[in-house]
C-alpha cells in the first residue's frame, strides 16, 4: 500500500510540473499579429470613451465583451481599471457590467490572460 501512495504522488507531482511548464512556455510564445493588431485597436477604443466605439471594435474583431473583461489586459490594467485611468468613464461603466457565474472552487482553471501594451 506505501508503494502505491508513494507512486500515486510522483505521479501527481509530475504531472502538475508538466501542466506548469506548459502553461509558462505558452504564455512566452509570441502573439499572432493580427491577434494583437485586434487586442492593441481594442485598448485604444477603451481609452476613447466612446461606447459605441468600442462596441463597434469589439464586434469588428468578433470578440465579445465578456471574453475583453475577463481577459485582456491592457499595460498592465484589465479594461475598466484602463478606462478608469484614462478618465473614460462612459467606457468604465460599459465594462464594469458583466455577468456573475457561480463556479465550484476545485474546478475553477486559472484564466489565460492576453497582455498588450500600448503607448
Amino acid at each position: 500500500m506505501n508503494i502505491l501512495k508513494k507512486l500515486f504522488v510522483v505521479t501527481v507531482t509530475s504531472a502538475s510540473l508538466a501542466s506548469v511548464s506548459f502553461s509558462a512556455s505558452s504564455a512566452n510564445a509570441p502573439m499572432d499579429p493580427y491577434i494583437e493588431t485586434a487586442l492593441v485597436n481594442v485598448c485604444k477604443s477603451v481609452i476613447k470613451n466612446s461606447p459605441i466605439s468600442l462596441k463597434k471594435t469589439v464586434r469588428g474583431y468578433r470578440l465579445k465583451m465578456d471574453t475583453i473583461t475577463e481577459k485582456l489586459m491592457c499595460n498592465n490594467e484589465t479594461p475598466y481599471q484602463f478606462a478608469l485611468t484614462h478618465n473614460a468613464d462612459r467606457n468604465a461603466r460599459l465594462l464594469k457590467t458583466g455577468s456573475v457565474e457561480i463556479k465550484d472552487i476545485a474546478a475553477v482553471d486559472a484564466v489565460e490572460k492576453y497582455y498588450v501594451y500600448i503607448d
